[in-house]
């Protein structure tokens, strides 16, 4: 019994981690981009820190409320929605055809960066 709780602390311990690394490369991955998109869709400098710092003021607004959430959906809910929530925010931010949509997506990437750090 003791090597497969080990084995199951160590599992989750990656996945938590897998996790922390999605924030980070989404981060890293969106800095790479906006190279590129700035030009695209004639960003100025303040739209530019919009789209870049957007999820991050989301995020720590959603942590806050998500132990809440948690508490009354259960985490394996308040888990799904904050995969859904990084899944669509990546979708709408990759189709993204004005800035507009750009920074609705990165918002919504910035709720499931916010629900799944506290989780």
């Amino acid at each position: 019994l003791e090597g497969k709780t080990s084995f199951i602390i160590y599992l989750l311990s990656i996945i938590a981690q897998l996790s922390v690394l999605s924030v980070g490369y989404d981060l890293g991955a969106s800095s790479g981009a906006l190279l590129l998109v700035k030009d695209a869709m004639h960003l100025s400098t303040t739209w530019q820190q919009l789209v870049m710092a957007g999820p991050l003021p989301i995020a720590v607004i959603i942590s806050i409320i998500a132990a809440k959430i948690s508490d009354k959906f259960g985490r394996r809910k308040t888990i799904m929605a904050s995969s859904v929530s990084y899944l669509v925010g990546s979708i709408v931010t990759g189709s993204a055809v004005n800035q507009y949509m750009l920074l609705c997506g990165r918002f919504m990437v910035g709720f499931g960066f916010g629900k799944q750090n506290v989780i």
